[in-house]
């Protein structure tokens, strides 16, 4: 794998995995106080426990994020010492936002990070990419 197909994927399943956790997160706020709500009545209309369905639904989610992790860790360490390796400052701090930040930031969402129109961040970006080995 090269090292750009190494950044794009790495790039790619930081982002699957923050979208899981936010999914984990959304099931987690139902198993609040007031998440879950129970009939009025004195008897249950519901055959089955909504709390216990919560908690069902939950440990795929926290497995497929766990193992998504593990699979990722000796990628991203690659990858970081990958984008170390930049000579650059300015090109490895707009490479560090574009793949190693969990966020799929734009460059021009980066541009506004750093204070640099757009057009400058896509140069960073294209030089620090032609730089990696």
């Amino acid at each position: 794998m090269n090292s750009k197909s190494l950044l794009f994927d790495v790039r790619n399943s930081l982002h699957e995995i923050k979208i899981k956790q936010a999914e984990l997160d959304n099931i987690r706020l139902c198993l609040l106080p007031k998440g879950i709500r129970y009939d009025t009545d004195p008897v249950q209309t519901s055959p089955t426990d909504p709390l216990l369905t919560m908690v069902e639904r939950m440990e795929p989610v926290e497995k497929k994020i766990q193992d998504s992790i593990a699979e990722i860790y000796g990628k991203y360490e690659a990858a970081y010492d990958l984008v170390e390796g930049v000579k650059d400052p300015e090109q490895r701090q707009v490479l560090h936002l574009y793949f190693l930040s969990g966020n799929k930031y734009s460059l021009e969402q980066i541009g506004r990070i750093m204070c640099m129109s757009r057009r400058t961040v896509y140069r960073r970006y294209k030089d620090g990419l032609e730089s990696l080995p």
